[in-house]
């Protein structure tokens, strides 16, 4: 039509194919409502026709497909009209790949987003009932090492129920390894390096737990009243309040002279230099052991009368002697004083019991002090020489321990 060489069997030219012409050009396909769409009989496939409404008849039989006004053409392999362009994607309709897609990203993010609470599922299809170990679904991530494009991790979840329940595990795998490096089981046990964990988290190995407690420096030692134990297969478990019926150890101290001390007073105490420091936290019973070894040399053969004198002062209070721990000697004396020496070592130990039912921290202070009396002489303390290369002989070096256990009282 308005052509005298036709390309196709019908071929229209439209009167006014360019321009500013306003008369209307184009096709009119037969206009029809839905109930004339219905009544059609023999109607040939790619019968094309326009439905101008849907307020008349119903979408059934050959027009089950009509729903909205638009054009339509006769399916015959369905006997069916069809919309002419049908909008469907996976936003509004659901389907089944029948190969295998790759959507590409780019540099672009992916997200899913649901205003009130969003959902991702992934769903087996059929109507099968699932078998017990069956693997449900795997998600991995990949990329390319060594030119081949190989799974790095992945998620896998398996049904682990009888066919009434929907129990299920999930195995989590790294390092492109299918051995189950996580697995949250059935029973809601954590596994780490083995698939049937047995205890709410079991570790296949040695595990680590970082930044404890300190509760000797937060003096928390009587919350903390339980000892945790394992059993023959690492299953651990508590002893309940062991702080209440036994001491604990708590710490051990260590402190040695550094320098000789050398006194000629004639009676008194002689200061070493020597002590330690302990805090009883509040709200707990201590059992403190005091062990000290200190050499003394006094020049010449005169008899005299020394020692070590163990003081104690609490909170910053004055010094009170430890009588138990105190050591105190005669040596004897030469007609004549041929003993151009006379060396030996001061041991002494004692046990001190401290309840500190407060609510704050007590601190105790020991010490030994040299001790002498009626001293004519040089008495050395301590060491033979200040020297670090020097030849101590058989002198040795003063030093004290001092080892506190603890209990709470709550």
């Amino acid at each position: 039509m308005n052509t005298s060489n036709p390309k196709s069997t019908m071929d229209i030219v439209a009167k006014n194919s360019s321009g500013s012409s306003t008369l209307a050009d184009g096709l009119l396909i037969p206009r029809v409502d839905r109930e004339r769409a219905i009544n059609m009989v023999s109607v040939q496939p790619s019968t094309l026709i326009y439905v101008n409404s849907i307020t008349t008849g119903s979408a059934t039989g050959q027009a089950s497909n009509i729903d909205a006004v638009g054009f339509y053409y006769f399916d015959g392999s369905t006997n069916k009209w069809t919309k002419l362009s049908t909008d469907t994607n996976i936003y509004n309709t659901d389907g089944v790949l029948t190969s295998n897609r790759v959507m590409g990203l780019g540099n672009n993010s992916l997200i899913f987003r649901n205003g009130v609470e969003a959902s991702l599922y992934f769903e087996r299809s059929g109507t099968g009932n699932l078998q017990s170990g069956q693997n449900v679904a795997n998600l991995y991530t990949s990329g390319y090492v060594g030119n081949t494009n190989k799974i790095l991790s992945g998620i896998r979840t398996y049904y682990q129920g009888d066919g009434t329940n929907s129990n299920s595990s999930m195995k989590l795998t790294v390092n492109g390894n299918i051995n189950n490096n996580v697995v949250l089981a059935a029973n809601n046990n954590v596994g780490i390096g083995t698939e049937t964990p047995s205890e709410k988290l079991d570790v296949e190995g040695n595990a680590r737990i970082r930044t404890l407690v300190d509760i000797e420096g937060t003096n928390q030692i009587p919350r903390f009243t339980r000892r945790v134990m394992s059993d023959a297969n690492g299953v651990l478990g508590y002893e309940p309040n062991i702080s209440k019926s036994t001491y604990g150890l708590d710490n051990i101290y260590e402190n040695a002279m550094s320098n000789q001390i050398s006194t000629t007073i004639t009676n008194g105490n002689v200061p070493l230099n020597l002590s330690n420091t302990i805090v009883v936290p509040a709200n707990t019973e201590a059992l403190i052991v005091i062990d000290y070894n200190i050499p003394i040399l006094k020049k010449g053969g005169y008899v005299a009368y020394m020692g070590i004198t163990l003081k104690k002062s609490t909170n910053g209070g004055a010094d009170v002697e430890l009588e138990q721990g105190s050591r105190k000697y005669t040596t004897p004396s030469y007609s004549d004083n041929s003993a151009p020496a006379q060396g030996f070592p001061i041991v002494g130990k004692a046990v001190d019991h401290i309840t500190n039912n407060t609510s704050s921290p007590i601190t105790i202070v020991y010490k030994p002090l040299g001790y002498v009396e009626d001293n004519i002489t040089t008495v050395y303390f301590g060491m033979w020489t200040n020297s670090g290369t020097g030849a101590n002989f058989n002198w040795g070096r003063g030093s004290m321990t001092v080892t506190s256990y603890l209990k709470s009282l709550q």
